[in-house]
């Protein structure tokens, strides 16, 4: 799966998750507001009925009176101490055989569902000489309640559809951005793959994130290599040029065995001892070489002083006996005669 996916789903999911949280609990505190509401009003009405009304030992109340604070599908009964009904009023007749009388003795309420509605029953003490006598108990199906949870569900559900869509394409937008960068880094990496050429990522704006600091040492590291290398092929050019003289001045030398053999002994003494020379500054040369190799930049390098007239007349020695001439070293200013060397 491509990290822009990843991005995309990870951000879609995570509002997804959000939003069903938030509206869980915008929900439950809607319904729980509304309930109260409803609620209040009811014990209101309860209130009122009760001042109103002059109620005796025998828990009577004219239907009247009831029928004036009745709402649609709902009812209206007086319970007795042991949860009997001893008067009732009522415009929904099921609703009533379905929900039995409750005594009580504080001022409550509930909710009971029935045939897929909510029902709100309140329950009202009747106090006579500071005696709970009766109680007053109302039921109301609360249609208002589940318009509005149906009004309130769709607007939930619009606002989290639209929401995720957004979430999705500003996941797409928000992933090419951020992916740009890393995108141009791969297509360097294959051009570099391919042709073998250090290529840098090129780096319009600066916008100093982690992507950006990414690329910008991406950069850095492509400048080093281009260094190395650099380095590297300075360096097989100095080595080969190094071990070539070594190499041409034993290779004269062998020529001179080859065309003298061993009957001159100074000349085959002298032979042998300058290859003897060369292969052991060979050595050393290579040693060196490596060593050079294996040290980083920071490393000092051994610098020694070299007389050039005494390598020069060795030169100059070695030349003469190979190419069998005579050769003249000039040093400050004045002639000197290979004659004169030996």
């Amino acid at each position: 799966m491509k990290i822009t996916t990843k991005v995309n789903l990870f951000i879609t999911v995570s509002l997804l998750v959000s939003l069903l949280i938030v509206n869980t609990i915008v929900f439950f505190l809607f319904m729980k507001t509304t309930v109260n509401m409803e609620a209040h009003l009811v014990f209101k009405n309860a209130s009122e009925m009760l001042k109103k009304c002059h109620i005796s030992k025998s828990l009577t109340l004219e239907k009247n009176l009831l029928n004036s604070y009745m709402p649609s599908h709902s009812f209206i009964r007086i319970v007795g101490p042991n949860s009997t009904t001893i008067n009732q009023v009522t415009n929904d007749k099921v609703l009533v055989q379905k929900i039995s009388p409750t005594f009580s003795t504080e001022k409550n309420f509930e909710l009971r569902p029935f045939q897929e509605h909510q029902n709100l029953v309140v329950h009202v003490p009747i106090h006579q000489n500071h005696k709970v006598i009766g109680t007053l108990e109302i039921s109301e199906r609360l249609s208002r309640l589940e318009s509005r949870k149906d009004i309130i569900l769709s607007i939930m559900g619009t606002v989290t559809i639209v929401s995720v869509l957004l979430s999705f394409l500003a996941g797409r937008w928000l992933s090419a951005i951020i992916m740009k960068p890393i995108v141009s880094m791969i297509s360097t990496m294959e051009d570099i793959e391919q042709s073998g050429t250090l290529k840098k990522i090129g780096i319009q704006t600066e916008t100093k994130d982690e992507v950006h600091k990414m690329a910008a040492t991406f950069n850095r590291m492509i400048s080093k290599l281009k260094e190395n290398s650099d380095k590297q092929r300075q360096f097989i050019s100095d080595a080969s040029h190094e071990l070539k003289t070594p190499m041409t001045a034993v290779s004269s030398f062998i020529t001179i065995l080859r065309r003298h053999g061993t009957q001159d002994e100074t000349i085959a003494k002298e032979a042998i001892e300058a290859i003897y020379l060369e292969i052991n500054r060979m050595k050393n040369l290579t040693k060196t070489l490596l060593s050079l190799a294996e040290l980083e930049d920071s490393e000092p390098v051994d610098i020694k002083s070299v007389d050039l007239v005494s390598l020069s007349k060795a030169l100059v020695t070695q030349f003469m006996q190979v190419y069998d001439r005579p050769i003249i070293l000039h040093k400050n200013s004045t002639p000197f005669s290979s004659r004169e060397m030996n």
